[in-house]
């Protein structure tokens, strides 16, 4: 018969995988520390993890920078919109008092 295939949590392979990342011991050592032979397989996974991560950080924060520059634009815009309908109503009603 087969012997069954053993599973791990999430938690114990991050733990591992952080532990191994660190450098202090050999992916051997750690292997052998914790009776496993995935850790090699499980780093990869991590930093493919990582990159996805960063990668889709860095898309956001692109996108909201430039939807900050959009709204700087817009506001701009108001603002001037604003003045101009200002200087007309204030031209209409007379002379500006103090100014």
């Amino acid at each position: 018969t087969m012997a069954k295939r053993r599973t791990f949590t999430a938690a114990f392979r991050a733990l591992v995988t952080r532990e191994a990342s660190l450098g202090d011991k050999t992916v051997q050592q750690f292997a052998g520390k914790h009776a496993v032979h995935r850790i090699s397989q499980w780093k990869r996974e991590t930093g493919e993890l990582v990159e996805l991560f960063e990668r889709g950080s860095r898309v956001e924060r692109d996108e909201r920078k430039a939807e900050i520059c959009t709204l700087h634009e817009n506001n701009g815009q108001l603002v001037v919109s604003r003045d101009f309908v200002m200087s007309a109503w204030h031209g209409s009603i007379g002379p500006r008092v103090g100014g």
